[in-house]
């Protein structure tokens, strides 16, 4: 396999990522997907890792739901 094939590769989507994957790699190939990142207090993240395992999600699921009902509530606020 070449470089070119692998560039190529990386640049089409998976099946998962084309249906907004669940995965960090399958978001991270995905356009629909925007990678950005936040400050969170030391308890809070630890707090919210141990949460995370125990539900085996991930954490850009995590965010992902948290950002949604916010900007759902926001909206009703309005």
């Amino acid at each position: 396999m070449s470089r070119y094939d692998v560039l190529a590769k990386r640049s089409t989507p998976s099946p998962k990522a084309a249906e907004g994957g669940k995965t960090t790699a399958a978001r991270r190939g995905n356009p629909g997907f925007r990678q950005f990142s936040a400050y969170l207090p030391v308890e809070l993240y630890r707090t919210l890792k141990v949460r995370l395992a125990e539900r085996d999600l991930d954490l850009s699921q995590a965010v992902e739901q948290a950002v949604s009902d916010w900007v759902e509530k926001e909206s009703r606020a309005k």
